[in-house]
């Protein structure tokens, strides 16, 4: 009934890491790719047995009947960086006894019910295949993203870094598509607003800080995108606009905001901290709570102060950061300025064991800060 014999082959595949999944859910995956390969290539061999002949199977049947029949023999891979993503490499070995595919297909065509069963489970199958080949189509494109936007990142750092203002408008051009290629990413979203300032410091450069407000308000408004309002609130404290100089408390009613520097640097940044997903990182949420901070530091909104560095501090157990340091430093100064020196002194004392936990760098600092709240008590 069969040309007895086993074939071994081996098969690799190359497994892209998506988003929120783990690295073993993406080894499981990837080894149910390499197995379907491995069917495909058992198929081939299988053509030739001559019960397959008998019954003039398709390619399809063929397939359904060897399923499971596939057996790993081993299997090794390894984790490497592509690019921004993380890709699970797998070298599986199968094989496959035609002794075992005759008495199979002998098995099934004799139950047309079984038949059905199987064909039914075989078409289940590949339309899960199909969806995993989309998802992992999709996950390469993000991959090629990030690969383009990384390069985009370094040429512009180098601009900037060289004070190039003849390119900066190319600088901004670049910067901007690394922004639409990755529009999630907060260090994107950082570098464009630096551009910003990059392009106002250029001699060449014709436009003025509120055309640059203007044009970026306008759009942040239009669309309401995260990473374009945390581009707004980033440009105007790098360029001194939104918090310490004179300019932060002019009216901006000429480019059609209803309100100061400073007032349009807080509601975009308190923008962002709406619109932003459990899909951020703890970091970037800090990063941001970091910034508004400043800004309600200099109008002496102390109460929101201790609110947001509160909520930074419940952002996770990690605690050795610089921002969970700063989040200790605010809360206890936003005490002293509200005369709540008890409480000021707490934070300032876990400020200070914070540090110790990150290496102990600033704990002179936390002393100077503790001493001078003990002497206002």
């Amino acid at each position: 009934m069969s040309l007895a014999g086993v074939e071994t082959f081996e098969v690799t595949y190359a497994y892209y890491l998506g988003d929120n999944e783990t690295k073993l859910n993406a080894q499981q995956v990837a080894l149910r790719y390499a197995e379907r390969e491995a069917l495909e290539r058992a198929g081939v061999f299988i053509e030739s047995i001559t019960i397959v002949q008998d019954y003039e199977l398709t390619k399809d049947e063929i397939k359904a009947y060897t399923a499971g029949l596939v057996e790993l023999v081993n299997q090794s891979g390894e984790w490497n960086i592509e690019g921004a993503n993380f890709v699970y490499n797998l070298t599986a070995r199968f094989r496959i006894d035609t002794d075992d595919v005759a008495r199979q297909i002998e098995r099934i065509r004799g139950s047309r019910e079984l038949e059905n069963q199987l064909m039914e489970t075989q078409k289940e199958t590949e339309h899960l295949y199909a969806e995993l080949e989309r998802v992992q189509a999709e996950q390469k494109i993000i991959v090629s993203n990030a690969i383009r936007a990384t390069q985009l990142y370094y040429a512009v750092e180098e601009i900037i870094r060289n004070d190039k203002y003849q390119n900066a408008e190319r600088a901004l051009s670049m910067s901007r598509e690394a922004f639409d290629l990755q529009p999630y990413n907060s260090i994107c979203w950082n570098q464009l607003a630096r551009t910003y300032v990059f392009l106002c410091e250029s001699p060449l450069n014709s436009k003025t800080e509120k055309d640059i407000i203007r044009e970026i308000w306008l759009e942040a408004k239009s669309t309401d995108d995260v990473g374009l309002w945390d581009v707004l609130g980033e440009f105007m404290i790098f360029w001194d606009i939104g918090i310490f100089s004179s300019s932060s408390s002019e009216s901006l009613r000429d480019i059609g905001y209803n309100g100061t520097s400073r007032e349009l640097c807080i509601y975009s940044l308190e923008r962002v901290l709406n619109l932003i997903s459990k899909n951020y990182s703890v970091y970037d949420i800090r990063g941001i709570i970091y910034d508004l901070n400043m800004v309600y530091r200099e109008v002496g909104n102390y109460e929101r102060i201790i609110e947001l560095a509160s909520l930074s501090l419940n952002e996770g157990a990690e605690t050795s950061s610089f921002y969970i340091q700063a989040a200790y430093g605010n809360i206890a100064k936003a005490y002293i300025n509200l005369g709540i020196y008890d409480k000021a002194l707490k934070y300032a004392y876990e400020g200070k064991d914070a540090d110790l936990n990150a290496g102990g760098f600033y704990q002179d600092d936390w002393d100077y800060l503790i001493e001078d709240i003990k002497s206002r008590m």
